[in-house]
């Protein structure tokens, strides 16, 4: 872009239009390239993530090639499966390029703990190679060294702290989540699923048939109520994990 605009110092000079006055990066682009790209040359841009309700995105569908090569971030199975592949060829790259392996199984710790994140990914991978030094291989402890705090860790935080009605800790963890790469919709999908659970757990509470009474021991619990909960075939995934766990959710 920068070759463009000094290809046309009419678009970028102090009498530019009205793309110049308004500030608009996207305009001053359309504008320098509707007087076409140099000869024998190729403009191509890259982005990670594309505002597809932008004008400067609809103009280069309609008049250039857009290819979209983007991976589905949702968390179905199959969705899951593209995005581990995605991962797992970047850091492969970057451990060939730096001539390092990984002892099995590492690769996939990383990539729990830095998540769809690709740039992230590869980064975090550049900071192991390099944090072994001469070593050829790249293992748990090396991990556990350099990317030891894990995602979960730091999203069982925030809803530690909604838990215990701590507002300013909670604002200040998801702000630092942000700041770390966790995508904001990620925070919500999180705070909605922590909701979701207490609302359910609530209502099962309070229904008569699974015989639960504020106060009853841990054990009371396992014995008379769990297995009436566990009947409900419908909240078999919120009702699975060790028996204590499930207790202290009500």
């Amino acid at each position: 872009v920068g070759a463009l605009l000094a290809r046309y110092p009419e678009q970028s000079g102090p009498g530019a239009g009205s793309a110049q006055s308004s500030g608009n990066a996207g305009e001053m682009v359309l504008a320098t390239l509707d007087n076409g790209v140099p000869q024998n040359n190729i403009l191509m841009l890259l982005a990670e993530e594309v505002d597809k309700r932008k004008k400067l995105y609809k103009s280069f569908k309609e008049k250039y090639a857009v290819i979209d090569l983007h991976v589905d971030t949702g968390a179905s199975a199959q969705a899951k499966k593209e995005q581990q592949a995605v991962l797992q060829k970047q850091v492969s790259v970057v451990l060939r390029k730096m001539n390092k392996t990984m002892v099995p199984g590492v690769m996939e710790q990383l990539l729990e703990r830095v998540g769809f994140h690709p740039v992230a990914a590869m980064m975090e991978t550049e900071k192991l190679a390099l944090s072994v030094g001469e070593v050829g291989q790249i293992t748990g402890k090396d991990l556990d060294r350099m990317v030891g705090r894990t995602r979960q860790e730091a999203v069982f935080e925030l809803t530690q702290a909604i838990s215990d009605k701590k507002r300013d800790q909670a604002l200040l963890i998801a702000s630092r989540l942000q700041e770390n790469g966790l995508h904001a919709l990620a925070i919500l999908a999180t705070l909605r699923n922590f909701t979701r659970t207490l609302l359910l757990f609530r209502a099962l509470l309070e229904q008569e048939r699974y015989n639960f009474r504020p106060g009853i021991s841990a054990k009371v619990f396992q014995e008379q109520c769990l297995p009436a909960l566990k009947q409900n075939e419908r909240w078999k995934t919120e009702l699975s994990g060790h028996p204590f766990a499930v207790y202290m959710r009500f």
